[in-house]
């Protein structure tokens, strides 16, 4: 409309409209350009550049952006009908007197501080910068380290069955120790015998399966232990394999690699721990024994061995001639008293012994056949706490 009306012949009218275009001409190009920063090196690369500017080369509101660190940076704030040669002379001074007067003229220009203050963002970490072992940097998930939509990290939450498959590096979280604790009974699990089959005893033959399961035994692992009530016999010749739930049939043996026979009967609770790096040989569905890797290992106590206490420590010395089998006394923490001499192997001829003694110091068992001089050590492989006793050689 307005260069519809400066076609107008009225020649007063047309100069007042011609008038307002130039001012809003001026307005645009002062708001177009004011607000585009210049970034200059530092302040006097700044100076050679306003003082030989024109007075309409910069509008008022023009920024300058400098790089040195430690000095504000700049802007228009106002344009002079003069030109004034602004010598420099350092970065201090101009700072000096914008914190003086509030500006610094060069040129036609009077120029003050912008209030923003320029950051030094060398050292800042990026977002890709994660800690080392000498240095900060940002959270890095995985392993099982997590953040949460506050920013906070935590450590994921594993059922026992997952933990299993983690490595030693992975993070664990209270919930994670929850799992498995709760999931594995606190180590020790009670599994009752159901659906097992006793062996076959026909070829080709198959060793005695017992069954069971336990909602809390995911995977089989080294250490793992349960108490399993037998509801079917084991055998003798060919074995017996456990089986829970659908892990897989595995040897259950006692003395490392026997098999566990018939010595329990069904209603027994046995407690047994694999071994997943064992192997014992069992019949599957064979004509001979074949060899398992993963082996229930039962607790190798037998009611047909007779068990004892070994010493096995403690530095002592014999205070007389010590032959076989004898009844020890302790004449003080480190001297052993026979209450015989016994000076031949049978047993026959004995001399009770005159030696002091204190009875209420330990009282042990030599079991060898191995003669100890007198002031001689004793092997304390040879000392016995608690043990059927030979008493020939003592009385």
């Amino acid at each position: 409309k307005l260069a519809g009306l400066s076609n107008y012949d009225d020649t007063e009218i047309r100069g007042d409209i011609q008038s307002v275009s130039d001012v809003a001409n001026e307005a645009d190009t002062i708001a177009k350009q004011a607000n585009k920063a210049l970034g200059l090196e530092n302040y006097q690369a700044l100076v050679t550049l306003l003082n030989s500017a024109a007075k309409t080369d910069y509008n008022v509101g023009q920024s300058f952006l400098i790089r040195t660190l430690n000095v504000p940076d700049l802007w228009v704030y106002n344009i002079d009908n003069t030109s004034t040669t602004y010598t420099y002379v350092d970065d201090a001074t101009i700072v000096n007197a914008l914190n003086t007067t509030g500006y610094v003229k060069i040129g036609y220009y009077k120029v003050s501080q912008l209030e923003t203050i320029k950051q030094d963002l060398t050292n800042y970490i990026e977002n890709t910068d994660y800690p080392t072992s000498s240095s900060t940097g940002v959270i890095k998930t995985g392993n099982g380290l997590l953040v949460n939509a506050s920013g906070v990290p935590y450590a994921e939450s594993l059922t026992d069955s997952a933990y299993q498959t983690k490595t030693g590096d992975q993070f664990i979280s209270k919930g994670t120790l929850e799992n498995v604790l709760s999931e594995r009974g606190e180590f020790i699990h009670y599994v009752a015998g159901s659906g097992s089959t006793a062996a076959k005893t026909t070829s080709p033959y198959y060793a005695a399966r017992w069954r069971g399961s336990n909602d809390k035994i995911t995977v089989l692992y080294t250490g793992l232990t349960v108490s399993y009530k037998l509801d079917v016999a084991g055998h003798g010749t060919y074995g017996v394999l456990l089986d829970i739930n659908e892990l897989g049939e595995h040897p259950v043996v006692y003395n490392v690699s026997s098999n566990i026979g018939t010595r329990y009967g069904v209603g027994s609770i046995v407690t047994m721990t694999y071994d997943a790096d064992a192997s014992a040989n069992v019949y599957v569905n064979s004509a001979s024994a074949v060899s398992v890797t993963g082996v229930w290992k039962v607790c190798d106590y037998d009611t047909t061995i007779v068990y004892r206490l070994r010493h096995d420590g403690g530095n002592y010395v014999a205070d007389t001639n010590l032959y076989r089998y004898q009844i020890l006394l302790s004449k003080n923490e480190t001297t052993l008293v026979p209450i015989n001499a016994v000076n031949n192997s049978t047993g026959t001829s004995k001399t009770l012994t005159t030696s002091e003694f204190n009875p209420f110091y330990e009282i042990l068992y030599y079991d060898s056949t191995t003669t100890v001089s007198a002031d001689s050590n004793i092997s304390a492989a040879a000392l016995y706490s608690h043990r059927t006793l030979d008493l020939r050689y003592s009385f």
